[in-house]
Order: C-alpha cells, then structure tokens, then sequence
C-alpha cells in the first residue's frame, strides 16, 4: 500500500501532462519512496511519500520553502532535503562606472 499512495501522485501528475496542462515543479526520488509536485508556482506542493523506517504512507498538501525538506510525519525520518538550491540563471549585469 505505500507504494500505492506514490504510484496514484505520479498518475495524477502524467494525466494532467497529458491533458495538456503545465506542471511547475516535479521532484522524485524513487529510492525514498517520494514523489512530489506543483502544478503552478504560486500553488502548494502535492506530496506523497513511504517511510522506510516506520512504513508509514501520506499524500498531502504543504507550502514549502527553499531548501525543501520532507520529514515523516509519524517518526520524524529525514525522507527528502534539497541540498542546493538553484540559483539565478543568465548572466549577471555588468554594473556601469
């Protein structure tokens, strides 16, 4: 069942992809048992994940901040941190003298 719970968040996810929708952020690690998303990017994330060390399943809603970090909300297990944060992209302006 705790994989269930993940698969249904994936699901979910591609069925909007294919009706054509954007989705502003997908963050997987299928080796955690996590699978979250934002459909825009003022939204909150959809977040589904499987504890390995208690076993426990949840989907559930949440705003996030930078850096993300998923805790189990049964036994407090580390489950996903974001270990950098991305940065401005382009190049930076030259300032004038």
């Amino acid at each position: 069942m705790a994989k269930d719970v993940v698969s249904n968040l994936k699901e979910e996810a591609l069925a909007l992809l294919n009706k054509g929708e954007q989705i502003a952020a997908v963050f997987t690690r299928v080796s955690n048992g996590l699978f979250m998303y934002k459909k825009n990017p003022a939204g909150k994330f959809k977040i589904a994940y499987a504890c390995k060390e208690c076993g426990n399943s949840e989907c559930f809603e949440a705003d996030l901040e930078v850096p993300y970090t998923i805790n189990c909300r049964k036994c407090s297990h580390l489950i996903f941190k974001q270990e950098k944060v991305p940065g401005p992209r382009g190049r930076k302006k030259k300032e004038p003298k």
